[in-house]
C-alpha cells in the first residue's frame, strides 16, 4: 500500500482512459500527458494503459508501506526519497517506510508516478481514470491509501520502445485545419499565426488563450469535439480543449492539435508561449 500524505493540488490516478464512449457523452479522460504516463509504464516493463499517479505542479508527499518499484516521468519537480534526490526516467527501488515527495519546479506540470504491476483502483467504463461525475472520487486526498499488485498489468510485450521525443521541447504546436477552418478569411489566418500565452485559465479541461482573433462567425449548432480541439469564442479568445473535455461544443473548431501537441501542451504553465503550425499547410 502507498499512503497519501499530503494530495497538492490535484493528484488522480489516470490510465489512457475510456475509449469509444463519447456517444454516451463521457468524456475519453485519462492521463494529460500520454506520453510521458506511457513512458513510466514503458520503464518499468508494465503494460502501457497500467494506471499511474498523476501529480500536479509536484505536490504530493507518499509513504510506502512495503517494498515496491516505482518510476517518475513527465514534470521534474526534483523528487527525492527520504530527503535525498533521485533521477526521473528511471527505475527507482522503494523500502518499506520510504518517503517520496517533491522540491523545486524544473519543468513541465504533471509528474506521473509508474508503479511496478500498475495502481489497482476502482475500474469504471473499462478505466481507472478518476473523473468527476464518473468515478465516486475525482481526485485522491490526504489519508487515501493506493493498493497495486506486481503481478498485474506486465507488459509481455517484447520489443517496447521508450518514445525518446522530448515533450518539453520547444513551443511548436502542430495541427491540422479544424472543420470550420475554411470559413476564416484571410485576417483571421493570418492573426492565427501569432504567438499565443497560456492564461491562468488551465485545467484538465481546457486551456484558455490570453491573445484575441477577430471573430465574425454566425452562431451554429454544437458539434462533436475531442482533445485538441481548437475552439474560437465570441469574445475572440481561443480555447485549446483537454482530456476531460465535453464531447459536443457550440463554438467554431478552427484547429485540431495531433494527440502528441496536446502532450506538449499539457506541460506548459501560465504565461508560457505556443505557435500552431499547420501540417501540411501554411496558414
Amino acid at each position: 500500500m502507498i499512503e497519501v500524505l499530503h494530495s497538492g493540488i490535484y493528484l488522480s490516478i489516470q490510465d489512457l482512459g475510456r475509449k469509444g464512449m463519447s456517444s454516451f457523452g463521457i468524456s475519453r479522460g485519462g492521463a494529460m500527458d500520454f506520453h510521458s504516463f506511457k513512458n513510466a509504464n514503458i520503464i518499468l516493463g508494465n503494460n502501457q494503459n497500467a494506471a499511474c499517479l498523476e501529480v500536479t505542479f509536484g505536490s504530493g508527499k507518499f509513504l510506502f508501506d512495503e517494498n515496491i518499484q516505482i518510476c517518475l516521468t513527465g514534470a521534474d519537480f526534483n523528487p527525492m526519497i527520504n530527503a535525498k534526490a533521485i533521477q526521473m526516467d528511471t527505475p527507482i527501488l522503494i523500502q518499506k517506510g520510504d518517503i517520496l515527495s517533491f522540491g523545486k519546479r524544473k519543468n513541465g506540470v504533471y509528474t506521473y508516478i509508474g508503479i511496478k504491476g500498475g495502481i489497482q483502483s476502482e475500474e469504471v467504463l473499462n478505466s481507472r481514470s478518476q473523473c468527476k461525475h464518473i468515478t465516486s472520487k475525482f481526485r485522491l486526498e490526504k489519508g487515501d491509501y493506493i493498493s497495486f499488485d506486481y503481478g498485474n498489468n506486465v507488459s509481455v510485450e517484447a520489443n517496447f520502445q521508450l518514445y525518446n521525443v522530448d515533450v518539453f521541447d520547444g513551443n511548436r504546436m502542430d495541427c491540422y485545419p479544424g472543420p470550420e477552418f475554411h470559413l476564416l478569411n484571410d485576417d483571421q489566418k493570418r492573426q492565427l499565426t501569432q504567438q499565443f500565452q497560456l492564461s491562468k485559465n488551465c485545467n484538465r479541461i481546457g486551456v484558455v488563450l490570453k491573445e484575441e482573433i477577430s471573430n465574425d462567425f454566425p452562431q451554429q449548432l454544437s458539434s462533436g469535439v475531442i482533445p485538441g480541439t481548437v475552439q474560437l469564442t465570441p469574445s475572440g479568445k481561443l480555447i485549446v480543449l483537454m482530456r476531460d473535455c465535453q464531447t459536443t461544443g457550440g463554438y467554431p473548431r478552427i484547429l485540431q492539435l495531433d494527440d502528441f501537441s496536446v502532450n506538449k501542451l499539457s506541460q506548459k504553465f501560465t504565461d508560457d508561449y505556443i505557435r500552431f503550425s499547420l501540417v501540411k499547410q501554411n496558414i
